[in-house]
């Protein structure tokens, strides 16, 4: 597929099935990833509720999730292929296609927000009732959710459906004699299937369509979370030298265990769970999965995908938590009351219910909310500066109501009311220093805290020096413990996770800024002598400047060529070798979240810009053909798109409508219009012959491809508006096109044609004779 669209010029396009008989065509190229596939898909689509949609590829009657392949698409096709052809098929025989599915839902999803997605979810459930096992329905809950199936299949556009007209419109003896297997009770199902679907019009007796899509999706939530479980294969470590294999499952109600056989022999609520983490084993693409639970037991899994299990469990306990109105004391708490603020008193181990919460997860902030009951804020405070960082509730020990610190407690990942038993464990696990110890062996982003012998913490160069651009070291006494490294990072921002032991989103240090650079990102530079220092600030200023991002440029760097600025950013680090390690953090910080006000290529440098960059040149010169056989020199930039250059040749000829015109490039013959969001660097690539691709070492010196200069709309157009338009555009390109596009004739043929035509002018046959006119002149005296 690839070597047909690279040889055909051609976008690559994919055929998706939807599970309510419908397709989306995506176009795709060579490189996508199966995350760019996903996201063209589901905007293609329209959904909104994205999470826990998947692509599979189908082949041999068998579904793969993308998710768990490769990075990329082409990727998995290539293994399909090879599956292909090791059973001795061709490639253009291979039976695959791909369909977007549910896997999985989120405890806070709602039906009513996306109605596409409810829509996909519902045909989904219908399809896999008939493929997947009942063992876990109840006989009167799949009665039910067959009953609803009728009714969605056999109502009106209304929705309505007459039970008194079942047996005229469509049997449902005869509908469930066609579905149900040979080996079933047939009467006693038409029975209770008859049954329910009386009781569904009685209590519903005029529901839409929309209503039982939504009836089913929810039934299908609440009843049947086994066909919308994530599972992983992982290896349980008992101790350091036993494992088993088992099988474990993420769904919306919490975590499910299985062995090798499929048997389920544990099951874990989001709200028993403390904290997730993963931690490096070794060599290989393995890593060991730490679940802790506040049972004081520990489940450590080894699996390939440690990473993906840990993502998708920290969103599902984070969103979760975002939504829970209930928490646990961790910290004792007692101050006396501030004006009309009232406070709470706290002890560790406490219930609190707290109000006003439930918002909903916003991906544009940290998935860890804190609770911010309505009227509160900088803009309503009431005298006192004691707001922020404070929500309010009521302490279930004592019923007293009021405010305290969002740092001493811990939310539950719950929507309902934690049992008791939960309850009273959580708050002997708090009040035991012993477990606490245990619980703070996992720091707050995941990462396993260990005690060291020096007397600074040596962090990664990215946590330890900069912090949202704020440089700051932090020391440690030698004799720290676990508690008071967390202590250390709890206090940094009241918007980070309220519990210390949960994951959340990693720390974003590296962002791009339009500020000049504070401190050096490594400690051997900030720490080095004055020279090595300043030459550290000033790269920073030199990226910025090239990339568009200094607001006040130096007067030396104002009008520098970007060669120039090049010049001066690495000939330093090439001095100082110090100065590398620093030059490539200060890149990589600039190019987080900072695209292009122009956007960005597609294609790799073209030889021209290489050529260029050799020779020092920061721009090259490109011909374009006019239609009038006459050339024109423009100079190219890399970001040059098609519109800089048609304004440039209109402000050079004098014409006026510059949408009117556009350039073009000639591929296979053809003239390829160079679009407004296209780059014209991009487009003359498609021109290169195949042998610069194959050879190891292209050559620079390439046959020029020359761009044309063209009229592309007609309909503000008219001869003798501009007499450079008519005389070098219109007519010659006009001219061109009847040329082209006229009947074809043959030489002999010609002359009649030429004849005909010119029959119809009214002068045809006249004789033509030259005069002069005489003026005689009368004098008179």
């Amino acid at each position: 597929m690839e070597l047909r669209a690279a040889e055909e010029n051609k976008s690559l396009v994919i055929n998706i099935h939807c599970a309510d008989n419908t397709q989306v065509k995506v176009k795709v190229d060579p490189a996508v990833t199966v995350a760019e596939l996903s996201t063209n898909a589901f905007k293609a689509i329209g959904l909104q509720d994205t999470f826990g949609f998947e692509i599979f590829i189908n082949i041999f009657e068998k579904s793969y999730s993308l998710s768990s392949g490769p990075k990329h698409l082409f990727d998995t096709i290539s293994f399909c292929e090879q599956h292909a052809r090791s059973k001795g098929l061709e490639e253009s025989e291979l039976p695959w296609s791909f369909s977007i599915r549910k896997t999985i839902f989120a405890p806070w999803h709602d039906v009513r927000y996306d109605p596409i997605a409810t829509t996909l979810i519902c045909y989904q459930v219908c399809q896999q009732c008939f493929t997947e096992a009942h063992e876990s329905l109840e006989e009167h809950e799949l009665a039910f959710l067959l009953a609803s199936m009728f009714r969605l299949f056999h109502a009106n556009a209304e929705g309505n459906l007459q039970l008194d007209r079942v047996d005229d419109l469509a049997d449902i003896n005869s509908w469930l004699a066609e579905i149900l297997s040979t080996d079933c009770d047939l009467k006693y199902w038409q029975k209770v299937v008859g049954t329910a679907l009386r009781e569904l019009q009685n209590r519903y007796p005029s529901p839409t369509l929309e209503g039982m899509r939504q009836t089913i999706v929810t039934f299908a939530k609440l009843q049947w979370a086994e066909i919308f479980t994530r599972e992983f294969e992982v290896k349980v470590l008992v101790d350091d030298k036993t494992s088993y294999d088992a099988l474990i499952g993420v769904e919306s109600n919490g975590i499910q265990l299985y062995d090798e056989s499929g048997k389920h022999f544990t099951a874990l609520n989001f709200v028993e769970i403390h904290s997730v983490c993963v931690n490096p084993m070794g060599e290989g693409l393995s890593k060991v999965l730490s679940i802790k639970t506040v049972w004081m037991k520990e489940y450590r899994c080894v699996t390939n995908r440690a990473d993906d299990m840990k993502d998708l469990m920290v969103y599902l306990l984070t969103g979760l938590r975002q939504q829970s109105r209930y928490a646990v004391a961790t910290k004792e708490f007692s101050a006396p009351d501030l004006g009309n603020r009232k406070f709470a008193q706290l002890r560790p181990g406490d219930f609190l219910a707290l109000d006003c919460l439930g918002w909903e997860l916003d991906p544009k902030v940290e998935p860890v909310g804190v609770p911010r009951p309505p009227g509160t804020g900088p803009s309503s405070s009431d005298g006192s500066a004691v707001q922020d960082g404070f929500c309010c509730g009521e302490n279930q020990r004592t019923l007293q109501t009021g405010w305290f610190p969002v740092s001493h407690i811990y939310l539950l990942p719950t929507l309902g009311v934690p049992k008791t038993e939960l309850i009273n464990a959580f708050s002997k696990l708090i009040n035991s220093a012993e477990n606490q110890d245990w619980l703070n062996s996992i720091g707050p982003h995941g990462e396993k805290l260990r005690k060291r012998s020096t007397a600074k913490v040596h962090r990664p160069v990215s946590e330890v020096c900069f912090l949202n651009n704020s440089r700051s070291y932090v020391d440690v006494p030698s004799n720290h413990d676990r508690r008071s490294a967390t202590h250390l990072l709890e206090h940094e921002t009241v918007r980070r996770s309220t519990t210390p032991t949960t994951p959340t989103v990693p720390l974003n240090t590296l962002q791009h800024s339009r500020l000049p650079l504070k401190y050096p990102f490594v400690c051997e530079v900030a720490m080095a002598n004055r020279k090595v220092y300043e030459a550290a600030v000033l790269a920073f200023c030199i990226i910025q400047v090239y990339m568009g991002d200094c607001e006040k440029i130096p007067a030396t760097l104002k009008d520098a060529p970007a060669i120039v600025l090049t010049d001066l950013l690495f000939s330093s680090a090439l001095n100082s070798p110090l100065l590398c390690d620093e030059l490539f953090m200060q890149l990589m910080n600039q190019l987080t979240k900072n695209p292009t006000s122009r956007g960005n290529r597609k294609k790799q440098p073209h030889p021209m810009e290489l050529a260029a960059v050799r020779e020092r040149k920061s721009k090259f010169s490109q011909k374009v053909l006019l239609p009038d056989g006459k050339c024109l020199i423009v100079f190219l930039q890399s970001d040059t798109r098609g519109p800089d250059v048609v304004d440039e040749i209109c402000l050079e000829l004098g014409l006026g409508a510059k949408n009117e015109f556009a350039v073009y490039v000639e591929l296979d013959g053809e003239k390829r219009c160079i679009q407004d969001e296209e780059f014209v660097l991009d487009c003359l690539h498609l021109t290169l012959p195949d042998m610069w691709y194959k050879s190891k070492r292209p050559l620079l010196a390439l046959p020029s491809t020359p761009l044309y200069f063209k009229r592309k709309l007609w309909l503000q157009s008219a001869p003798g508006l501009g007499s450079v338009a008519d005389n070098v555009i219109d007519s010659h390109q006009r001219l061109a096109n009847v040329a082209n596009q006229g009947p074809q004739l043959s030489p002999s043929d010609a002359p009649l044609a030429f004849l005909k035509s010119l029959a119809k002018v009214s002068t045809f046959g006249c004789a033509f004779f030259d005069v002069q006119v005489c003026v005689k002149l009368v004098l008179h005296v």
